[in-house]
């Protein structure tokens, strides 16, 4: 152990999985063995087969400053240990009363089934996909349902459904009425002239994107709303000026800069209907940021995923990292991301493209910088879209060939 880590100023995966041990024996979840291979914990004997991946919890666990470590270790725990005790009834007439309607991004579907893919290799059975019945709602957002437990909130699968015997658009129905018998008008609260937060004393702030009127009482003019996380609704009125920069800054208070735990972009209610705000060069620093940090975090998420799948499925493929950077003079955040000509990789959708040959003694032998989004129709036979990922990655087929490189170097720029 480093000085460092002794004096809590860092901490290693593997003192990291003690720390979790050692809280789950506590609440009574019996031993959990380590497999460092694979950052998961697993239950010893009979018990219910509970596998807890450290991966993301232990990136926020670094994040998180030393005196909310623990309690942060314990809402984890009890995350996990209540999902694997709740039950959903096996009737829809036990459960209708019970649904909630929950939104959630494309991404977390993804990363949810990525996380099914590695547990099923990990234990060679079959596992029953966890993504929620959905259909969408606007842009990126799905809707879907949920079962509502004091502990947890149970994602509806199509599984699910097929077992009540409804279908999506009936539970959707019930789920979207309950909601409504859970709002009152007291729900607003303002955090500045501008901007309100919703707080109805429950889990499922972001699914009063489902019942709009309730945003509609707050009496706003154009009303622009972002869902940092899942019980976090922030409202400003498109008519003031810097609207987007208020939702930026209160997302990042709310969910805090380095994660991405729903959404971060902005959504504009017409009447009933929700409209994306797509990002502009206008775009303030603020907004710009909180885009790119979230963006960060999905693809970090998705990351250590396809890293540890690789690892079980021994596939030697590089999963290219989406980095942040600013850039000369700026505060604005620009992401990029990393070709080099031997590696096999699969390539985030960034802003910019480092291409690059190595030479002798592994140093750097050419190297082009590209606006990625510009750089696509150049070089899109050199890249295979990958089937079933949000956020998007491109997997690399050939380096660009000296002609590309010449077309490639007409866009080049210098940082």
């Amino acid at each position: 152990m480093s000085w460092r880590e002794w004096l809590g100023l860092t901490v290693s995966p593997d003192r990291f999985a003690v720390l979790v041990r050692r809280s789950a024996k506590s609440r009574g979840l019996g031993e959990l063995n380590y497999d460092a291979n694979m950052n998961e914990l697993r239950q010893v004997g009979d018990g219910t087969g509970l596998q807890i991946y450290l991966g993301r919890i232990f990136e926020e666990y670094k994040l998180s400053p030393r005196k909310d470590r623990q309690a942060l270790i314990e809402r984890f725990l009890d995350g996990a240990s209540a999902s694997g005790q709740e039950e959903i009834p096996k009737s829809w007439e036990e459960a209708k009363q019970h649904v909630l309607p929950i939104v959630r991004d494309i991404i977390d579907i993804a990363v949810a089934e990525l996380s099914v893919q590695r547990h099923r290799k990990a234990e060679d059975v079959e596992v029953k996909s966890s993504a929620m019945a959905s259909m969408p709602l606007v842009g990126t957002l799905l809707q879907g349902v949920a079962f509502d437990t004091p502990n947890s909130v149970l994602r509806i699968t199509d599984t699910q459904l097929q077992e009540w015997g409804v279908s999506l658009d009936t539970a959707l129905a019930q789920a979207k009425d309950n909601l409504r018998l859970l709002n009152h008008p007291n729900g607003w609260t303002p955090l500045d002239e501008h901007t309100w937060s919703g707080n109805w004393g429950d889990a499922y702030a972001s699914s009063r994107l489902l019942t709009p009127e309730v945003i509609h009482q707050l009496g706003v003019d154009d009303p622009i709303v972002m869902i940092p996380t899942p019980d976090t609704l922030l409202v400003a009125s498109a008519r003031c000026e810097d609207a987007l920069e208020k939702l930026s800054h209160w997302s990042e208070q709310s969910g805090g800069p380095h994660k991405r735990t729903l959404s971060n972009a902005p959504w504009q209610l017409v009447e009933q209907t929700w409209i994306e705000i797509p990002e502009t060069k206008q775009d303030s620093v603020t907004m710009r940021n909180f885009r790119r940090r979230g963006t960060a975090s999905a693809y970090a998420d998705q990351k250590q995923l396809l890293e540890d799948l690789h690892t079980r499925t021994d596939k030697d493929i590089w999963v290219a990292t989406y980095d942040l950077l600013r850039r000369s003079g700026s505060e604005a955040l620009t992401s990029y991301a990393v070709w080099t000509e031997t590696v096999d990789s699969m390539l985030p959708l960034a802003d910019l493209l480092v291409l690059q040959t190595m030479g002798e003694n592994d140093e750097v032998a050419r190297r082009l910088i590209v606006s990625m989004p510009l750089a696509l129709p150049i070089i899109s036979s050199n890249l295979k879209e990958c089937d079933g990922l949000a956020p998007i990655r491109y997997r690399t087929v050939r380096f660009p060939s000296d002609e590309d490189w010449a077309n490639l170097s007409n866009i080049a720029i210098e940082l």
